[in-house]
């Protein structure tokens, strides 16, 4: 028995954005890129563009410099859905999975120090966890799964 598919369930199926790509640099470049155009294709409104972006280059690119590191690139999935008031996430990978406290760990590195001692990472995540709502991260069968909603019409978390 076919399922029945409402008319907004088909609207949003159709403006859906879904990359397929091999974790590299310059394919999370490509991909940012495409997602840009998607926005701009879909009038979503501007000021959600740079947070999407920001917000996808860093989930991204810890996909290809941890997940994938010491091994092979692997396959990396990027699936966008959007809504009347946000836009859903979802990235799958098969890299090595994401340590359970860093989805937990919002905090800001230490940064009363020298400068020489500042850290040159570690701000992805606060950035992930506070310009997203619904993050949820699960390990399944050798997958990665990262889903997350960015508002489209309301602010961002302070």
């Amino acid at each position: 028995m076919k399922a029945v598919v409402s008319q907004e369930e088909k609207l949003r199926e159709d403006l859906a954005f879904s990359r397929h790509f091999i974790a590299s640099e310059a394919a999370v470049r490509d991909v940012l890129c495409d997602v840009r155009s998607w926005l701009i294709s879909t009038n979503i409104l501007a000021e959600v563009h740079g947070t999407t972006e920001l917000v996808l280059a860093e989930a991204l690119n810890n996909i290809v410099e941890h997940a994938y590191a010491l091994q092979s690139p692997g396959q990396v999935q990027v699936n966008i859905w959007p809504h009347a008031d946000h836009l859903t996430f979802e990235l799958q990978d098969n890299g090595r999975p994401l340590p359970a406290w860093r989805i937990e760990t919002a905090e800001l590195p230490t940064l009363d120090c020298e400068v020489s001692d500042l850290p040159e990472g570690g701000f992805g995540w606060f950035l992930i966890h506070h310009l997203t709502q619904a993050l949820e991260y699960e390990r399944c069968a050798d997958q990665n799964r990262l889903c997350f909603e960015i508002a489209i019409n309301e602010p961002t978390k302070p």
